[in-house]
């Protein structure tokens, strides 16, 4: 019996190349044996010739009692496979992938499985093959993207947090996939998700990574784009997203944390990691300046830290939450009156876009809060002063004075 089945084995794997009667007749004979021909198939993943059969096998109308005792045993048949280097792991993400095209609940009801793929996504086995040259680069690409798959087929069945955020390490990494659907599952999943408890998990997730010295920088930035600032971009009218405990969590962990360890300020160095978080800071301080005045003073620090970078998109960046500070406040005098003139000097065209979008927000506030006196009211508001003086100091270049006017 042992050797009949082996040979049916055999001869469905040198056939499988093309669909035929023996193949549909060999997989509905190996399927009255579901535990022999899983064990062989399992015992043989590591073999690129036999993942075709299997899943020609499971997606068969006649493998519907393999597909059970996989279900029954997931942990057991799965969990080795993703402790070892090599295809054997991506080999059991498309035998998991295979199983969900089947049947999408199989993903939630085998419970045990995604933790293994989580494990498996911040395994050192993977980072390991992906900072790798060659195939075992390309390979661990591959087995990403069916992963993303996975937890996408998950997610849109079941609400989990963790990997909502695994997903977004997909972005970190140099990769020829196309990540268009899940740029647009995101968008509907969460930016546009009306669930209120959701995104506040989306806020508090955030906020524990932010601390995780194991998270990389590039991850808590794709986290921020993402998840984060969508989310407080696309704001419901009355949903109470943000609340004082929220707020205060973040001037704990964001604000403040570089002035009270400022030889520490690693968390802060990545360019990209700093625009998010200057990103994040205007929205919560547009969103909700009531909660957010209590630590103003902090919030204005956090800005004015970066004005001096080299770097031009993060120096113009950090001129977002100072101009939208300015705005909801109304503290207007010298320091705002030279955030406006630094502003109109900032020229550069690759940060155009950055200064035209806060001279936007403050130059209204300047407006009302900087009437003319009455000595002045010949020589117009005070607040137009600079546009006059600035040309002369500056020389009247074709940028600088496309950036005034």
């Amino acid at each position: 019996m042992l050797r009949r089945f082996e040979f049916v084995l055999s001869a469905l794997r040198c056939r499988i190349v093309k669909t035929s009667i023996f193949t549909r007749l060999g997989a509905r004979f190996i399927a009255l044996h579901p535990e022999k021909t899983t064990a062989f198939f399992f015992s043989r993943l590591g073999e690129e010739r036999f993942v075709p059969t299997f899943h020609a096998v499971l997606s068969s109308e006649h493998g519907k009692p393999i597909r059970e005792y996989i279900a029954q045993h997931p942990h057991d048949l799965s969990a080795p496979c993703f402790d070892k280097d090599g295809d054997l792991g991506y080999h059991a993400t498309l035998i998991i992938r295979e199983l969900i095209g089947v049947d999408k609940r199989r993903i939630v009801d085998c419970d045990s499985v995604l933790p293994l793929l989580i494990t498996r996504w911040v395994s050192d086995i993977r980072r390991t093959r992906l900072k790798l040259q060659g195939v075992p680069h390309v390979q661990q690409l591959n087995q990403d993207v069916v992963i993303v798959e996975i937890f996408v087929a998950y997610l849109q069945q079941e609400e989990h947090i963790h990997p909502l955020f695994h997903l977004v390490e997909a972005y970190t990494y140099s990769t020829s996939a196309d990540l268009t659907a899940l740029s647009r599952f995101l968008n509907s999943h969460v930016a546009l998700s009306e669930d209120v408890e959701l995104r506040r998990r989306v806020l508090d997730r955030f906020l524990d990574i932010y601390e995780n010295p194991a998270v990389t920088q590039a991850h808590k930035s794709a986290a921020l784009r993402l998840l984060v600032n969508l989310v407080l971009f696309v704001v419901y009218r009355g949903a109470g997203l943000i609340d004082a405990e929220r707020i205060v969590k973040v001037h704990t962990k964001v604000w403040q944390l570089p002035h009270n360890h400022p030889l520490e300020l690693g968390a802060l160095d990545e360019e990209e990691l700093r625009v998010e978080l200057y990103r994040t800071t205007t929205l919560l301080v547009r969103e909700a300046p009531s909660l957010v005045e209590s630590v103003k003073k902090k919030v204005s620090k956090f800005g004015w830290i970066s004005i001096r970078f080299d770097d031009s998109d993060v120096a113009q960046t950090a001129y977002f939450p100072i101009a939208s500070f300015l705005a909801e406040y109304k503290r207007l005098g010298k320091i705002e009156a030279q955030t406006y003139v630094a502003l109109l000097r900032a020229h550069q065209p690759e940060a155009r876009n950055l200064v035209r979008e806060a001279l936007d927000t403050l130059a209204p506030a300047l407006s009302k809060g900087l009437p003319c006196s009455a000595a002045g009211a010949a020589r117009g508001p005070s607040w137009a002063n600079p546009n006059r003086r600035t040309p002369f100091e500056e020389g009247s270049t074709i940028r600088l004075l496309v950036n005034i006017y």
